[in-house]
């Protein structure tokens, strides 16, 4: 039988002791939180530390994802941009994303001349 490893993807303010990610944590076991800079959501910066999270694994560990708002995008980007990770995925869990448009290039949208929506 192959292990998952448990990988939790926390969007803006990084999913403090009473978010059911943080309770999901402390009960899985294979378990790996990305951390970021929780009030920057700075999605190329937040795809690099997710692969650093993957790539502190061993190569052949099959992965769950387990991904709330910005934590989505994040996830999805990570997939797209390397896709031979994709392949290591047997589940991805998508909860409450992010809507697109609240972010930019440089953070919250209100700080971008465009969305990711727009783009």
């Amino acid at each position: 039988m192959t292990t998952i490893h448990n990988i939790i993807v926390p969007g803006v303010g990084g999913s403090n002791e009473h978010h059911w990610q943080s309770w999901l944590e402390n009960r899985l076991t294979n378990c790996s939180r990305v951390q970021q800079d929780w009030q920057q959501p700075i999605l190329n910066k937040w795809v690099e530390q997710w692969l650093k999270t993957i790539h502190a694994l061993d190569d052949n560990a099959s992965l769950q994802i387990i991904a709330h708002s910005f934590g989505c995008l994040t996830s999805i980007a990570a997939l797209n941009k390397y896709p031979e990770i994709a392949s290591r995925v047997k589940n991805l869990i998508l909860v409450a994303p992010a809507n697109p448009i609240r972010f930019g290039e440089i953070g919250f949208s209100q700080n971008n001349e465009n969305s990711y929506f727009e783009a």
